[in-house]
């Protein structure tokens, strides 16, 4: 779903509603690779995640790389709203730089991290935070 109205920038919610999510993310990352173009101005993202919490963990891990395929497409979102710990702490992880990556090689203009009130926000997250702290690309956490 897209929102240009109702902010000066362009939103954009993603909801992943499969019942395997490995190829729902998969096939998800391979159309907004054609249609790229759409998605040049989007300043703000919002990523969701119904995975059950017995299988997210595992889906985290398994799909670090299509996450970050994805994020590589959006390099204009300065706000991104991610809901679910277990979610945000797997995304957290797919941010971190990779064999010698910059600090900004994905998402480069991020500077807020928003996730609900009372979402616990773990090591993962606090390392991607650090991480940006110290490239002097700074993230701060905002909750909703």
């Amino acid at each position: 779903m897209m929102y240009p109205e109702r902010t000066e920038m362009p939103s954009l919610h993603l909801r992943l509603l499969c019942l395997n999510p490995d190829l729902g993310l998969r096939c998800t990352v391979q159309v907004f690779d054609v249609v790229r173009e759409m998605f040049i101005e989007v300043g703000s993202l919002t990523l969701e995640d119904k995975t059950s919490s017995e299988r997210l963990e595992e889906f985290a891990i398994r799909a670090k790389s299509e996450w970050r395929k994805l994020l590589r497409l959006f390099n204009q979102v300065r706000t991104l709203h991610v809901s679910g710990d277990e979610f945000i702490e797997g995304l957290c992880r797919s941010l971190q730089p990779h064999d010698g990556e910059s600090a900004i090689e994905l998402l480069p203009m991020l500077r807020v991290l928003s996730c609900p009130e009372g979402s616990h926000v773990g090591e993962s997250c606090r390392s991607f935070l650090a991480i940006r702290q110290n490239a002097d690309f700074p993230v701060t956490i905002s909750h909703y």
